[in-house]
């Protein structure tokens, strides 16, 4: 009986071969786990280029005729990684027969942007588009008197 205790017989422990299974089993699982938390990392940059693109669209949109009168037309321009064009045109509400008594304008902002460019690497691009009806008041203006 001695012998068998030499041998380790009642010790207790793990083999080799269950050593390295565990050991299999737990990097499957940390590369599982890495490619979700990754994912997760990209989802939220893309949301934060969004977000920041809407803002540009945003305040391209609120600045349409404030410097002057709407004029139907296109504009252009950059805010950074974000490039926004701005286009404005007539609008006539479908269904209409009878003219409206001020001008009714349709502007629809655009910004578009490189995803991982804005995040500081290279790859496919984005868009967002607003779109907004405006009334001027130039007849409004023809009449009044100071």
């Amino acid at each position: 009986m001695t012998a068998r205790r030499r041998a380790g017989v009642g010790a207790g422990g793990f083999t080799l071969l269950e050593v390295v299974v565990a050991m299999t089993i737990l990097a499957v699982a940390l590369g599982i786990a890495f490619r979700v938390f990754s994912g997760a990392l990209n989802n939220a940059a893309v949301a934060d280029s969004v977000l920041r693109a809407t803002a540009v669209a945003e305040s391209v949109l609120a600045s349409a005729g404030i410097a002057g009168p709407l004029q139907v037309g296109d504009d252009e321009g950059e805010d950074g990684p974000y490039r926004w064009t701005r286009s404005v045109s007539a609008y006539e509400p479908p269904g209409s027969e009878t003219a409206l008594p001020l001008p009714l304008y349709e502007i629809r902002v655009t910004v578009a942007w490189d995803a991982e460019k804005a995040a500081g690497k290279g790859g496919a691009g984005r868009r967002v588009t607003l779109t907004s009806l405006r009334v001027s008041n130039e007849k409004s203006d023809e009449g009044t008197s100071p």
